[in-house]
């Protein structure tokens, strides 16, 4: 006969009560592993090669940034220093000259004896021959000579064009700063990884046409043909010196910070002398 006793009902009962408690925490265990599962599985082949992709694709992008932070940095800091070379007030020294004919698009000079610091560029272009050329003669002005000494900037920049010297008789640029009256009998030695060379410049007589704006690869030879053909039209007609190992140059007066109100010039050698005046009876000095 079962006993009625309240204890022996809840012994009997308990065993009932702990399963049902079992199970609902089996339950909360097997959603708390699968939620946690994920996180500790071993990765397959192609999750490793997302992530290595993605990782290889993070490095690539911060060192674009990186490099072109560099360059902007660089450029910005020649930009400045040429600016300051060339800010307003300030004398620029440039190569001495006697105007002796002026007509309503080019003008004859007759250019004293010079020296000249030259950069010699075997670029296609004559933009980047004359970037090529200025950065190395900027380096040497800047103290890049065995006395490393520091050299005034002048004006013009010019850059000459010699046809037939570069690679297969294409054409060859040299890039040239006027070297200040303090060592135009002496110059500093430029250091040899510059490429650099000395010019001394016997007198010479140019024909030279003024252009404004900036001088790029589409408008120079533009305005060279502009003064040979001015030329061809006035006295001067046949006078353009065969000897001379350049076809024209062009001269930059102005920092490339000016954009308005630029001054260059396009230069070719003409015949004539120092004691001849360049043929010419009127002479105007400058």
């Amino acid at each position: 006969m079962l006993s009625s006793d309240p204890v022996t009902l809840h012994q009997f009962n308990r065993p009932i009560m702990n399963g049902r408690s079992k199970m609902k925490q089996t339950s909360l265990f097997q959603d708390l592993i699968g939620e946690l599962l994920p996180l500790f599985q071993v990765p397959t082949h192609q999750s490793r090669v997302d992530r290595l992709g993605a990782h290889l694709i993070r490095t690539w992008k911060k060192e674009r940034r990186r490099k072109a932070m560099k360059r902007s940095t660089r450029l910005w800091f020649l930009l400045v220093s040429i600016a300051a070379l060339l800010v307003p007030g300030r004398a620029t020294e440039s190569p001495q000259y006697t105007v002796v004919h002026t007509e309503s698009e080019f003008e004859i000079r007759l250019y004293r004896s010079t020296a000249w610091m030259s950069a010699p560029s075997d670029k296609i272009s004559f933009e980047k021959a004359t970037k090529h050329g200025f950065h190395r003669l900027f380096q040497y002005i800047q103290g890049a000579n065995l006395n490393s000494t520091r050299l005034r900037m002048t004006k013009p920049v010019v850059t000459s064009i010699v046809p037939g010297a570069g690679a297969l008789h294409s054409s060859a640029y040299y890039v040239r700063f006027y070297l200040q009256t303090k060592f135009q009998v002496s110059p500093p030695v430029p250091l040899p990884e510059l490429d650099l060379v000395s010019d001394k410049w016997a007198p010479c007589c140019v024909a030279v046409r003024k252009f404004s704006g900036f001088a790029r690869d589409g408008n120079m030879v533009k305005e060279a043909e502009k003064l040979a053909l001015s030329l061809s039209r006035s006295s001067w007609a046949n006078s353009t010196n065969f000897d001379s190992t350049n076809a024209y140059s062009i001269a930059q007066y102005d920092s490339p910070f000016k954009l308005f109100e630029r001054v260059n010039e396009v230069w070719v050698d003409v015949t004539g002398s120092e004691e001849t005046g360049c043929g010419s009876s009127s002479v105007e000095a400058y």
